[in-house]
């Protein structure tokens, strides 16, 4: 009972939320990636490099509007925002690595799956330290 109770402590609305705006911004994310991949024939650690601090910034602003409704001062969130994500890309280039070099892995392909296991993270962390409920 305890494990199905912490199940829908997950899939909370605001969690649904998250992952929308995640969506939007791994959109973005992936298809910048799959252009310079595999259309300009970018390395894809190079273009996982480009691609995903765009994607940081299109997902810091949704995520502070429409997921945690953020009020919060944008010079304490910002840093800690991008150091979260900077924790997700280095988790997300590992992961995605692993999948191009040591299991033949399609890299967009590679990506999209290094990005689901990565919301955990991101999620979690920005609930928690980025956007958490400060006293005034």
């Amino acid at each position: 009972m305890n494990c199905i109770m912490k199940i829908q402590k997950l899939l909370e609305k605001k969690f649904f939320r998250y992952c929308f705006c995640g969506g939007i911004a791994a959109i973005v994310d992936l298809g910048l990636f799959f252009i310079l991949n595999e259309l300009f024939l970018v390395h894809y650690l190079i273009a996982l490099t480009i691609s995903f601090p765009i994607a940081i910034i299109v997902n810091y602003a949704l995520q502070r509007r429409v997921t945690f409704k953020s009020k919060g001062q944008k010079r304490v969130q910002v840093p800690i925002f991008f150091a979260i994500q900077i924790g997700g890309w280095a988790l997300n280039a590992a992961l995605t690595a692993l999948q191009v070099e040591i299991f033949g892995v399609w890299p967009t392909f590679a990506r999209l799956v290094a990005g689901i296991l990565v919301i955990v993270y991101t999620y979690s962390s920005n609930k928690k330290i980025t956007f958490k409920e400060r006293n005034k």
